[in-house]
């Protein structure tokens, strides 16, 4: 799921449901890490992401929410 240093969010296993709390180290979210994510209901992302990839959050059918803890990245 992470890079080595947990910093970069790769790629969200899609099986995985319901709400998703990326942890405090990540910085990068990468391109389609959260594609076809089906399952999952709502996604908060902590105020050190800086970077958010093409596509990152795509197919994502049940999803009713992305969340920013504190301001939202510019894209």
């Amino acid at each position: 799921m992470f890079n080595k240093d947990q910093t970069a969010l790769i790629q969200c296993p899609g099986a995985i449901g319901g709400n998703y709390i990326a942890p405090e180290s990540v910085t990068t979210i990468q391109d389609f890490a959260f594609s076809a994510c089906t399952l999952m209901t709502s996604i908060t992302l902590p105020n050190s992401i800086i970077n958010i990839g093409e596509y990152a959050i795509d197919d994502c059918t049940a999803l009713a929410g992305v969340y920013f803890q504190g301001s939202a990245p510019i894209l």
